[in-house]
């Protein structure tokens, strides 16, 4: 109940600025807000990474970059890690991306990415190929993919 009434106090203040806390498949607008909210400076976890992935992807998927299943797919994984980010209590800046990172692996899985061509899967990895340096960003894409050779 207090984490309902927290998302919705915190809804109500962002629709007032402009800014929305509700998850989307069309926009990357809840990283902003939530960067707001948690008064987090741009090299955090929800800048960098999410706000910065989510929109690189989203203007993909308008180029035309992506199949139509694979466009559905990046609208599923969107929509799931905005959510679940949303909902996560006791978020803070500085302990965003260990659980965002754990979103990942669910997000992927409930929105068919391993249903994807191999093709297409390399297309969505290239882009984020440069956190690879990132320990834990690694673990997140070798469970990622343990969990698509299992399900085939």
């Amino acid at each position: 109940m207090k984490k309902r009434l927290t998302s919705f106090i915190l809804i109500l203040s962002f629709q007032a600025q402009g800014a929305s806390l509700q998850p989307s498949i069309h926009s990357c607008q809840a990283y902003s807000a939530l960067s707001r909210q948690l008064n987090c400076d741009k090299s955090s976890y929800i800048n960098r990474f999410g706000k910065r992935y989510c929109q690189i992807y989203l203007n993909q998927s308008h180029r035309g970059v992506y199949s139509p299943s694979t466009v559905h797919t990046l609208n599923g994984i969107r929509y799931c890690l905005q959510d679940m980010l949303l909902e996560e209590p006791d978020l803070t800046c500085a302990n965003a991306q260990d659980k965002a990172l754990r979103h990942h692996i669910q997000c992927y899985r409930q929105s068919n990415f391993c249903s994807l061509s191999l093709y297409e899967k390399v297309k969505i990895f290239y882009v984020v190929q440069n956190e690879i340096f990132d320990s834990r960003f690694r673990q997140v894409i070798g469970l990622i993919n343990n969990f698509c050779r299992q399900a085939h």
